[in-house]
């Protein structure tokens, strides 16, 4: 699945003319003496403004209460994705961040069509959060799916990418706010069956938003040339290889145009590239800083509409990714006492692929430390919900542990776990296996 057409949502020529027209079509709608939610939405979606002027001097109940909820929905969450990307919050942080803004936003503007007969401030409060995950069901698949197949997980506002994918997720998400409002209007329906219809499509949403994350986390690297295994290679030599093969199979796809595939192998060779630079010792961490600084620089350059500049320090950050095969002795685990901060870390292979999550650390005597990771099976679905998968308990030296992070997922890297798998069971002395 490749969304490399929608790259004009992060070139300049495309984002800055639609702000320039955004403010303007808002400030031609408040001078025509609309409700102030009609410049709103046209500050989201400018090119609707001559229609949204139309309906504005002429608008029913429905069409004042859906120009309401919608404008609150969409400052409010665009606000609040704002916050959240300054903060450097996790998706799924700032995926329920922006839910409960644009739920408070919705609770204050959101009236229903007057055949509803909900204009109750308590009956707004239940139907709030279904036009809430109507409008987080479009922003959701858009910045936790395709946004970043296109240009790497979640830009900061000062990159164009953050904008257009932004007024993307919106429209989307008004789109089905609008056949939320509709189900909740269709009188020849009983009110019981209409909010049963909500509730469905509110619920159906946010699945379709965790199976979209989880498709292009489990998305394999697609490497075009492949290097000559190592023999007996040690974990950071593992790591780092993994790393190289991501960010060269990114600069190949680029090359070839294949952006989607691309962007995702950049993103890849970063969370591999940290991972292993926490964990690196000296020289090595130097490199691997270069290297380090070098990706993010090529993302920054594709999320500002520049992805021709990313090809040269993809190139760097190779040759630095070579300078850091020089000490491959591993960096001495995290004390027993710290290890507990690693529980419920997500867990990455060598490429920087998403393959599981640690649940628990233990400590066997005679075998020291031990992670145990659940590999496959859902996985932080919502942000909070695992099961499933197989378990596999790994010495903590045959483990790479990232920086201990408090608002992004924590990592850890285990490099080779299918290898692994039969050097470790459950828990010793029970036999399982």
């Amino acid at each position: 699945m490749d969304f490399g057409f929608l790259a004009f949502l992060a070139e300049p020529w495309f984002v800055i003319p639609w702000l320039i027209l955004a403010a303007a079509a808002a400030v031609w709608l408040n001078r025509a003496g609309a409700d102030t939610a009609w410049p709103a939405l046209a500050l989201l979606f400018p090119l609707l403004a001559p229609a949204l002027r139309r309906r504005a001097l002429d608008a029913s109940a429905f069409g004042q209460a859906a120009a309401r909820g919608i404008a609150g929905l969409g400052l409010g969450v665009l606000a609040a994705m704002v916050v959240a990307r300054l903060a450097g919050l996790g998706f799924w942080q700032e995926f329920w961040f922006e839910f409960a803004a644009g739920y408070l936003c919705a609770l204050l503007l959101i009236r229903p069509g007057a055949g509803y007969r909900a204009e109750g401030r308590w009956r707004r409060a239940w139907v709030a959060p279904l036009a809430v995950a109507a409008m987080m069901t479009g922003v959701g698949v858009v910045t936790g799916l395709v946004m970043p197949l296109v240009v790497g997980e979640q830009p900061s506002p000062a990159r164009y990418a953050f904008w257009g994918f932004a007024e993307l997720g919106l429209l989307a998400g008004a789109g089905l706010v609008l056949l939320m409002h509709g189900m909740l209007d269709m009188r020849r329906f009983r009110p019981s069956v209409r909010v049963l219809a909500a509730i469905l499509l509110a619920l159906a949403g946010l699945v379709s938003v965790d199976r979209s994350v989880a498709y292009r986390e489990g998305l394999p690297v697609e490497a075009i040339s492949v290097p000559v295994p190592q023999e007996d290679p040690t974990q950071l030599q593992t790591m780092i290889d993994g790393a190289r093969l991501s960010a060269d199979a990114a600069a190949d796809q680029l090359a070839a145009g294949k952006r989607s595939k691309a962007v995702h192998a950049l993103d890849a060779a970063l969370r591999s590239a940290e991972v292993t630079r926490h964990a690196a010792p000296g020289e090595m961490r130097r490199a691997l800083d270069a290297a380090l600084t070098s990706l993010m620089s090529a993302r920054r350059r594709i999320q500002s509409g520049s992805p021709e500049q990313a090809l040269p320090l993809l190139s760097q950050a190779l040759v630095a990714l070579d300078r850091a095969v020089g000490r491959m002795d591993l960096a001495a685990p995290p004390a027993v006492q710290r290890l507990g901060s690693y529980k419920g870390a997500r867990v990455i292979d060598a490429e920087g692929v998403h393959i599981g999550e640690v649940v628990d650390v233990r400590v066997v005597t005679q075998r020291g430390p031990q992670v145990v990771l659940r590999i496959g099976g859902v996985r932080d679905a919502l942000g909070f919900v695992s099961f499933g998968g197989r378990e596999l308990a790994l010495p903590a030296d045959r483990v790479v542990f990232g920086a201990p992070r408090y608002l992004r997922p924590t990592l850890v890297a285990a490099p080779a776990p299918k290898q692994a798998a039969g050097t470790v069971v459950a828990q010793e002395g029970t036999g399982r296996r």
